[in-house]
């Protein structure tokens, strides 16, 4: 609810809204009630899938030849089968706009339907409440009176006049030179409308008019300060009137103007067929559920929805607290899986060190131990003897042929 510029009197509880008189911006056909045609009022559906207003459907089977029959497919009703429509169509009927009721007096409200009673109760300035002022024998008037007239502003005007009088139906006298007496409700629009002689200065162009033209010149003052005509799509250009058409001619959003309302226009004829085609669904599924021979589900309180709405965004904190702790188990399982492979790793190359430190250590040993094998190693029998040095047989000597160990370093080496 959009907070209130100026002080209001309390809201009158005892103002109640006609639903059938309300006049809807664009009522679907889907959404209107066939016995009424107005906007569904308390919505019941039938067995046969038919929805009406409760009122509408409990006057018609009152009627002696109806015979309790459906108005649409002349079906055979039974009050006792009677339930309330799915909160899915009383929801979008509740959102559709309509104008206030007191838009004959001059009130301009357009709204959502189901915050236009409170609109009346509480903050239309044409609403009538009981004046709650004390005239000026000392005695509380009660009359009716719009509630823009019983506004703070409005009172505190009084008592400058007045004081001690808070009725707002007292007799005052015209200061602007026109000396007419008339209730001090109709003080404020006489100075506006019909006084000739009450002056204003434009707060723009410090020009004078009267009273009855300021509205109309507001409407054409040069150095007033205007938004872009394109304003509604983005663009933030103020400035006074005369300079409107200088930056129209440069600005962006301006020459998208045509384009963007075809667009807004077709997005808004897409969200009425969408309205549409869920109303439809939403009566497939109620005839599907007449047609199985099981009767709807009984209604729901508001209670109940507000239980289950409760319910349902608590299951949703918890889901979210779980997804939160799988994703940080994810990110902590990565993390300590990564360091086991690290760790892992270095002991892979620390046992592979370790193993080329031994094969060396092998190698260097067996090729020790051939060489001193090789120095003093005895011929075996039948072999002829070794000749003395300085022997010219020495050069012919063949060494005796060794049988090939593991250790010999042709031996090709076998890789880990």
């Amino acid at each position: 609810m959009e907070p209130l510029a100026r002080t209001l009197p309390p809201g009158d509880e005892n103002i109640t809204l006609d639903y059938w008189s309300l006049e809807y911006l664009d009522l679907p056909e889907q959404l209107a009630c066939p016995v009424c045609t107005c906007g569904f009022v308390t919505p019941y559906s039938t067995k046969c899938g038919h929805t009406f207003c409760r009122l509408c459907i409990l006057s018609t089977m009152r009627v002696a030849d109806s015979g309790n029959r459906c108005p649409i497919c002349r079906a055979q009703i039974d009050p006792e089968l009677l339930r309330p429509a799915p909160l899915v169509l009383v929801d979008l009927v509740n959102e559709l706009q309509v104008k206030c009721p007191f838009t004959n007096r001059g009130c301009g409200h357009v709204g959502p339907r189901s915050q236009m009673e409170m609109h009346c109760r509480q903050q239309c300035d044409y609403a009538q409440v009981p004046c709650r002022g004390q005239t000026e024998a000392g005695s509380t008037c009660g009359d009716l009176v719009h509630r823009r007239y019983v506004a703070e502003e409005h009172l505190l005007e009084l008592q400058q006049r007045l004081p001690g009088v808070t009725c707002v139906h007292t007799k005052v006298t015209c200061l602007q030179g026109c000396d007419v007496e008339m209730p001090f409700i109709a003080y404020v629009d006489h100075c506006k409308q019909e006084c000739t002689e009450s002056h204003l200065s434009c707060l723009f162009c410090q020009e004078t008019i009267t009273a009855q033209l300021h509205d109309e010149h507001m409407g054409e003052c040069s150095e007033r300060p205007i938004n872009c005509p394109a304003a509604k799509f983005g663009c933030r250009w103020e400035g006074a009137r005369r300079l409107s058409h200088i930056h129209t001619a440069s600005c962006v959003y301006a020459q998208l103007t045509p384009v963007l309302e075809a667009q807004e226009e077709k997005m808004d004829f897409l969200r009425q067929e969408n309205q549409a085609l869920r109303y439809r669904l939403d009566r497939l599924d109620l005839q599907q559920s007449a047609d199985s021979g099981f009767e709807l589900l009984p209604s729901v309180t508001r209670d109940d929805l507000q239980g289950v709405r409760t319910e349902c965004d608590k299951m949703r904190g918890d889901i979210l607290a779980i997804n939160q702790l799988l994703a940080d188990y994810e990110v902590n399982t990565s993390m300590q899986t990564m360091r086991e492979n690290m760790r892992t790793r270095d002991d892979i190359h620390a046992i592979v060190n370790v193993v080329s430190g031994l094969r060396h250590q092998m190698h260097l040993l067996m090729t020790e131990r051939r060489r001193h094998f090789v120095g003093h190693s005895v011929p075996p029998l039948g072999t002829p003897p070794v000749p003395m040095e300085g022997s010219s047989s020495d050069w012919n000597a063949t060494p005796p042929e060794l049988q090939r160990r593991s250790s010999d370093p042709t031996r090709q080496d076998v890789k880990l």
